[in-house]
């Protein structure tokens, strides 16, 4: 696509304001595409808290529209510490394709305790359904209406009650990833302590994961045990469970210097399975679930505490460690 101009902008904002996790990365690139309306965006977020937005416009008013809601970004009070009050964003008056990658980037690192809240003056549920699979629905929204002028608030989906037990396993599938991109960091950091602990948490994690769907939901929410995506989720569980034990022993035998090039095989099964198991066994197992309105919910509390800790004995025997005593 020929550019009829190119934007450069940036946002800064207070080292304070950086939590954690971010400080962390010496650099968080954010890659995304809209070609709706002939728009495409490009987005980066460094370490000190300044975002980038390169524009490539094929339409003056789009220009036009994108430059205002930056404008209204830059103007209120950037993406808060926990616990304060939340970011504003003001798209009124602009389409779902300019709208669409401001709220995105303002929600892209939604840490725990922190709010956006967005004005607009159109139904937005499109768009934030469009949002909230960009982000691996990693956020929870609501939104207010008297006809003319929505309010969309907007949280970690981490601090929302899950709605069923799907829900609760697309969650988990983003807690896990999160997890591993923190030992794929820590191993190619060379910063093995960190990698040890953090890849022990989501090992117990994984293995609790796995068993919910081995042998508590596959076997009554169906999905073709022996062709179909629940055969497939099988298969690719148990490649999975493998390569996690081959990290396991490659951390106990101190042969650091492989870590990385494993975590990174790992990360991408992860990422691959993930992706094929929302898309083809969890709409099957959502539909029957929600058919017994009873055992949705038996299913979503049982879920709850399995992740929790309750079957860790019995997960203990059918996923023992590679090189550890039960």
């Amino acid at each position: 696509m020929t550019a009829a101009a190119i934007r450069h902008l940036a946002y800064p904002g207070p080292q304070s304001q950086i939590d954690t996790h971010r400080q962390r990365r010496d650099l968080f690139a954010l890659k995304s595409a809209y070609l709706r309306d002939r728009l495409c965006v490009a987005y980066s977020l460094d370490i000190i808290g300044h975002s980038y937005l390169i524009l490539w416009l094929s339409v003056p008013s789009l220009e036009t529209g994108v430059n205002q809601g930056l404008h209204r970004m830059a103007t209120q009070q950037s993406i808060s510490p926990a616990h304060t009050n939340p970011t504003l964003i003001d798209v009124r008056g602009m389409s779902n394709a300019v709208a669409q990658p401001l709220v995105y980037a303002a929600t892209i690192r939604l840490a725990i305790g922190q709010r956006v809240q967005v004005l607009a003056d159109t139904d937005p549920d499109a768009m934030m359904r469009a949002v909230a699979f960009q982000l691996r629905n990693a956020i929870s929204w609501r939104f207010e209406s008297d006809g003319k002028v929505w309010q969309i608030n907007i949280q970690p989906r981490a601090e929302a009650e899950a709605k069923d037990v799907v829900d609760l396993l697309t969650w988990d599938h983003y807690r896990l990833d999160r997890q591993f991109a923190d030992i794929l960091a820590a191993a190619n950091e060379q910063r093995i302590a960190d990698a040890e602990s953090i890849f022990n948490d989501y090992w117990i994690g994984l293995r609790r994961h796995v068993h919910l769907e081995n042998n508590v939901l596959g076997p009554t929410l169906g999905g073709g045990e022996e062709k179909g995506p629940l055969a497939d989720m099988l298969f690719e569980h148990d490649s999975i469970i493998v390569q996690s034990r081959l990290v396991e022993e490659t951390l106990l035998e101190k042969d650091y210097d492989m870590l990385p090039a494993i975590c990174a095989v790992l990360s991408g099964s992860l990422a691959k399975h993930e992706n094929r198991e929302e898309t083809t066994l969890f709409p099957i197992w959502q539909s029957t679930d929600n058919s017994d309105r009873g055992r949705a919910a038996e299913f979503l509390a049982r879920a709850k505490e399995l992740l929790a800790g309750a079957e860790d004995r019995q997960i203990d025997k059918e996923f023992p460690s590679s090189l550890r005593p039960d």
